[in-house]
């Protein structure tokens, strides 16, 4: 018996014991998922609450649309913290930005994210 495994997953055997009558038999295979954008790893201040209550992945896209601006980011912040989805009030604005940056590769600088969380 001949295994050959293709591009698409899919194994493909032949039965060699008899030349003339060659049979094809397609066995799927086990194939891990690739992770998507939409099942990406999640911001690491988004709350149990958040997860266990199924918006963890709403919270997630909320702050990455928000990211392309300081004042922008900080209201969805604020209003995740009220909700109850994100634990951030206890962090600094240069830890906050650190952990923001570090996820979303924000496109502003920490100085700018500091006067805005402190203002709003």
């Amino acid at each position: 018996m001949t295994n050959n495994i293709n591009n698409f997953g899919v194994i493909n055997i032949y039965e060699t014991q008899n030349p003339q009558q060659q049979e094809k038999t397609q066995l799927a295979e086990d194939i891990t998922p690739v992770e998507t954008p939409s099942s990406a790893k999640l911001f690491c201040r988004i709350t149990k609450h958040a997860i266990d209550s199924g918006h963890a992945q709403e919270v997630e896209d909320a702050l990455r649309s928000a990211a392309v601006s300081a004042p922008k980011l900080v209201k969805a912040i604020k209003t995740n913290e009220a909700l109850g989805y994100l634990d951030t009030q206890n962090l600094s604005s240069a830890e906050l930005y650190d952990l923001l940056n570090e996820h979303y590769h924000l496109p502003f600088k920490p100085r700018n994210f500091s006067k805005y969380r402190s203002t709003i």
